[in-house]
């Protein structure tokens, strides 16, 4: 609860400060601010988490490097492809791009970490623990539980 308070009273002078300068500049101004603001704030909270967790920020950086690079490869390859299919309407660009992305993305972890996309896939399989499974007889009902 302490580093939860402590975040949100972070991001609750930082936020608005940012916005208050930036507006100065109208709304590219709100953008800067924006991007300054929010990458300040994750700064302030991994200050505050990674020590209570144990994790160092270079376990950190180890553990999204797989991510990172498949974002790199996906936003290499789409904005290459971008260029290849501008002459298509954008609904058509759309209709190419996005699965492109999707590919290269999916395509990166296979290729180098396949064990990520195994992980995922079994925490998205995992059944709810508050459900029973389907076709679950362990429980009984008053009725069964008389017979």
């Amino acid at each position: 609860p302490g580093i939860y308070l402590f975040t949100s009273a972070a991001g609750a002078l930082i936020m608005p400060a940012a916005f208050w300068f930036g507006s100065q500049a109208g709304p590219q101004g709100l953008v800067h601010a924006w991007q300054i603001g929010a990458p300040l704030l994750l700064l302030v909270t991994l200050a505050a988490t990674l020590p209570a967790v144990q994790a160092s920020p270079i376990a950190l950086a180890r553990a999204l490097f797989p991510v990172v690079f498949a974002c790199a490869v996906m936003g290499l390859g789409v904005r290459w492809a971008a260029g290849e299919v501008a002459a298509l309407s954008p609904l058509l660009q759309l209709g190419v791009l996005v699965p492109l992305g999707g590919v290269l993305y999916g395509g990166s972890l296979a290729a180098f970490w396949p064990q990520i996309l195994r992980e995922g896939w079994a925490m998205l399989r995992r059944p709810r623990a508050s459900a029973p499974a389907p076709g679950d007889q362990t429980t009984t009902t008053p009725d069964a539980a008389s017979a």
